[in-house]
């Protein structure tokens, strides 16, 4: 595991979230480079402290280019961190990422990736669909898990929802750090969520710990589900 804990996160009170929504955010340091737990933790602030939102603000995706900026020009690119961010008010969430870690939904039993990570594996595979080099290539590329995008470069492209997502009752949200999506399967985490968010939490931890991963990465994660949607 790394020594300094570099993951940071957030959540808006749920108590009031039918009158200004319910924000989420998640952050994971970047390993190898300065300060990625300082930049984590003033990141989530950053964010926290600007709620509550309205979607005419989120939708050209938000200020995190402004952001990813300001670190810039602290660090000049040489710290950094990943973000996930889900807003949800009434029956619509929006989601912003950049970097690598995963917001996943559960809906009807099946789980979807929200989010694409910005990782040059992605590229690769984009080329290997081209033809311009084989799937087996792309799949064993040294280089695949490293960053595209991440909070700290002067400019970043994020992923975000272009239009709010139509939040359904039961819905179950996950936004994590890759410390659990790379060492945990789809079906693995697929059945976490199927339970509590706290209980999800405790089985994602408790499957961790079970794979006893030589090189294990910190983890973090957010669980919530969304009920009673349109009345309370």
């Amino acid at each position: 595991e790394r020594e300094e804990q570099q993951d940071a996160f957030a959540f808006s009170p749920s108590s009031n979230w039918k009158d200004k929504g319910f924000l989420a955010v998640l952050c994971d340091g970047m390993g190898g480079l300065d300060a990625g737990a300082s930049i984590s933790n003033k990141l989530v602030s950053d964010i926290i402290s600007e709620f509550p939102y309205s979607f005419d603000k989120l939708k050209d995706g938000w200020i995190l280019d402004a952001l990813s900026n300001e670190i810039y020009q602290t660090h000049f690119g040489r710290g950094g961190t990943t973000v996930v961010i889900t807003y949800v008010q009434n029956d619509k969430m929006w989601f912003a990422s950049v970097g690598d870690s995963d917001l996943f939904l559960l809906r009807n039993n099946h789980i979807y990736a929200m989010n694409v990570r910005q990782e040059y594996g992605n590229q690769l595979l984009m080329r290997a669909a081209d033809g311009a080099i084989s799937l087996d290539q792309a799949l064993i590329h040294s280089d695949a898990p490293a960053l595209t995008e991440f909070m700290g470069a002067q400019h970043v492209n994020a992923d975000y929802s272009i239009t709010p997502w139509q939040v359904m009752d039961n819905d179950v949200y996950l936004l994590c750090s890759d410390g659990i999506s790379d060492t945990l399967s789809f079906d693995e985490i697929r059945e976490a969520m199927m339970h509590t968010p706290s209980e999800c939490a405790e089985l994602l931890e408790k499957g961790i710990m079970t794979k006893n991963k030589r090189f294990q990465d910190n983890y973090t994660a957010i669980v919530f589900s969304v009920h009673r949607i349109g009345g309370k």
